[in-house]
């Protein structure tokens, strides 16, 4: 079976902008933490996120994904990363 291609593009800067505006240094793009957030205990494909967002509240989790959504970025929740739980 073949692994679709990605259709990815650059995360846009006024979305990162917008979203260390909220959040400050709990957005990161450090490619250690990328790294983490882009891999999982599967045997899926899997591909680093452009950005890891750390938001602390439920205020600022809809604030992330209001900045996510005007920007038409995808969101993906990241729990442990062991995929057990099925996401």
């Amino acid at each position: 079976m073949a692994v679709p291609q990605s259709h990815r593009t650059t995360l846009d800067p006024r979305a990162l902008t917008a979203l260390r505006t909220l959040l400050g240094d709990r957005v990161s793009t450090a490619a250690a933490v990328l790294e983490q957030h882009g891999r999982e205990e599967t045997w899926h494909p899997t591909m680093p996120p452009d950005a890891v967002a750390f938001p602390h509240s439920t205020e600022e989790v809809a604030a992330v994904l209001r900045i996510c959504a005007e920007h038409e970025i995808p969101v993906v929740p990241y729990g442990t990363g062991t995929s057990l739980e099925g996401g």
